[in-house]
């Protein structure tokens, strides 16, 4: 395992909000968890920052001063399975579409 030759900085809070139709909730929750592990144990040694993965409740707002990483159904810009923007906070957004990315898993390479 590579060392790590960042400064250890503070968990990062990722609110996972799941606001697509194709995504139950109890699909959405194992994964999270994955990610989660991911982070720490690959992510974390090498760049010093840990997260913490947190599933929204639907009819609720993410945490003030978290990132969000928003699962939705299709694709706001064309050809896009995914892409990266600033929240209102201008915080780090992650957008992922879960049902543009089913259909191109259909279609194949």
């Amino acid at each position: 395992m590579p060392q790590t030759t960042h400064a250890q900085t503070p968990t990062i809070q990722i609110s996972v909000i799941n606001e697509s139709t194709v995504l139950a909730d109890a699909d959405v929750t194992p994964i999270v968890a994955a990610l989660e592990k991911q982070v720490t144990n690959d992510f974390h040694p090498v760049w010093g920052t840990d997260a913490e993965l947190t599933i929204v409740p639907k009819g609720t707002q993410p945490a003030t001063g978290s990132w969000w990483l928003v699962l939705l159904d299709d694709s706001d810009q064309a050809n896009a399975l995914g892409y990266h923007d600033l929240t209102s906070e201008g915080l780090p957004i992650g957008k992922v579409f879960a049902a543009s990315d089913l259909k191109a898993a259909l279609r194949g390479p």
